[in-house]
């Protein structure tokens, strides 16, 4: 039976949508042209300039915030394809997207693919990474904290530091010229302290050059998540598994029962009139999570939780298929880890052998012969 969470907030449990949520109205195998239709109007492609502003945009809009990055340089100008690495990248790597002017995706970008286009979230921890992602098309770089498990080397992502997230957060920065960085916080650098939150989301703004910064949700960031938006930094909310929590929830999916999917649901709503322009949906049912983004205004971002949120993201480490594992509802849709492990061979058997460096390697500068 499914849980029916959306409408009247006191219905009942919908007889019409089974326990693999194939059935309606709710069920992951619903068209997204039929939920497109359904969000028409909370979707509106309005970017808020109106007849009289005296700039075009607004100074006072949060959204071009990325137009300088941290080092105070503009982001964004068209460069071609040359890499922020100087590197030029191959052209059927190179995926064209709508951007705003200033060449970069923003918030409002996002909110206008709302119900239209899926929306692509990868996670990215180092420039390389973002250059190629970016390239790739990818639409937002999240930069998570799950860089714990995934490079870090970590049992989990609660020892994840405020400085590591920052100094990532730069990289990625730096590396990416249309995607939209979101800074991942980190467990307790939110949450306790109204004001050292506020200065910690603000430092990978301010500091790092992050459009955006994503919070694990709960009653206890509703407040912060108002006052952060109050403050000019767009903030993505995250509900259902949320990791920070593994010592209380472990790693399972959530949401199973009315009175936990009721809870998940809420907690979306609240974060969205909290004033979130985004909210990840992780490993939870995929018929509430059809509920959710039926019935909230901004885009849904989903990991594990079916086909009809308003787009999706995945651990890069697992995307590319470098990480020794995945969890059930990831893909791998490369094997990076195999192909590094081959060239890290061939190098040390290069050297080995002696045929590495050969002399298309080396330099001999002849005046040299006779220094000693």
């Amino acid at each position: 039976m499914g849980v029916r969470v959306h409408g009247d907030r006191g219905e009942e449990p919908d007889d019409g949508a089974d326990a693999d949520g194939k059935g309606e109205p709710g069920g992951p195998g619903r068209q997204r042209d039929q939920q497109g239709e359904q969000r028409d109007e909370r979707c509106s492609s309005d970017d808020g300039r109106h007849e009289g502003d005296l700039h075009d945009p607004p100074v006072v809009d949060p959204l071009w915030i990325r137009s300088l990055d941290a080092g105070r340089h503009v982001r964004g100008l068209p460069l071609g394809h040359l890499a922020p690495t100087g590197f030029a990248l191959a052209p059927e790597l190179v995926r064209p997207r709508e951007c705003d002017e200033f060449g970069m995706t923003s918030v409002r970008d996002l909110q206008s693919k709302c119900g239209e286009e899926p929306i692509t979230m990868l996670t990215a921890y180092d420039a390389v990474t973002a250059e190629l992602a970016d390239a790739a098309g990818v639409d937002v770089l999240l930069v998570g904290d799950s860089m714990g498990n995934a490079v870090l080397g970590y049992d989990s992502t609660l020892p994840v530091t405020v400085d590591e997230v920052a100094a990532r957060t730069g990289a990625v920065a730096r590396g990416a010229e249309e995607a939209l960085v979101v800074a991942d916080m980190p467990f307790l650098s939110f949450g306790h302290d109204l004001a050292e939150s506020v200065a910690n989301a603000g430092r990978m703004l301010k500091e790092e050059g992050a459009n955006a910064v994503k919070i694990e949700s709960g009653s206890h960031t509703i407040e912060l998540t108002e006052r952060l938006t109050e403050m000019g930094v767009p903030v993505v909310a995250h509900v259902g598994l949320t990791p920070q929590s593994v010592n209380q929830t472990g790693y399972v999916q959530q949401g199973h029962d009315p009175d936990e999917a009721r809870e998940i649901f809420d907690l979306a709503v609240a974060h969205e009139e909290a004033g979130a322009f985004a909210c990840v949906l992780e490993h939870i049912p995929a018929n509430l999570a059809a509920q959710i983004t039926a019935e909230t205004e901004i885009p849904t971002i989903g990991i594990g939780a079916g086909p009809d949120c308003d787009g999706q993201v995945l651990v890069y480490t697992d995307a590319v298929g470098l990480s020794d594992w995945t969890p059930p509802f990831a893909e791998s849709f490369g094997d990076a880890r195999s192909a590094m492990a081959e060239a890290m061979a061939a190098f040390v058997a290069a050297v080995e052998d002696g045929e590495f460096p050969s002399e298309e390697h080396s330099h001999v500068a002849d005046e040299l012969d006779d220094v000693y």
